[in-house]
């Protein structure tokens, strides 16, 4: 029965860190088009040398959910390697996932961490990333 369970535990955790992703995707994207994005003025937004008020908060919306898409992405290619036997290459991949997912986390703390109750509070995301990091390494 031990031997069943090393061939499962793998599959299972890559297949959690998946499913995670696609909540972070979703949440990321409900959250800020709804608390963020859709707060955004023309009017408070500094202009950039492509463009006007109007440019900035196009660049901000895009950027948002740019990292919606890749997360969601990563996702579905952590399912996918749940899916497949033990290799190299999964193994590689799913590292690979995970180290992005700490750099993201690492991005994240670094950038609030003078505001550290906001982070926790305000910006939770890092926690999912973070979790995200664990799964997918301890299913590699």
């Amino acid at each position: 029965m031990a031997g069943a369970d090393a061939r499962w535990r793998p599959r299972v955790m890559l297949a959690a860190a998946g499913a995670l992703c696609v909540v972070l995707a979703v949440g990321h994207t409900v959250l800020g088009h709804v608390w963020v994005l859709h707060r955004l003025s023309s009017e408070t937004l500094p202009p950039t040398p492509l463009g006007g008020a109007r440019a900035t908060a196009i660049a901000l919306a895009v950027t948002w959910d740019v990292v919606t898409i890749v997360v969601l992405a990563l996702g579905v290619l952590l399912i996918g390697l749940a899916e497949r036997h033990s290799s190299a290459e999964r193994s590689l991949v799913a590292h690979t996932v995970a180290a992005a997912f700490v750099a993201m986390s690492a991005t994240a703390i670094g950038l609030g961490r003078r505001h550290v109750p906001t982070l926790v509070r305000a910006a939770p995301i890092w926690m999912g990333f973070i979790a995200v990091a664990v799964l997918a390494a301890t299913g590699a």
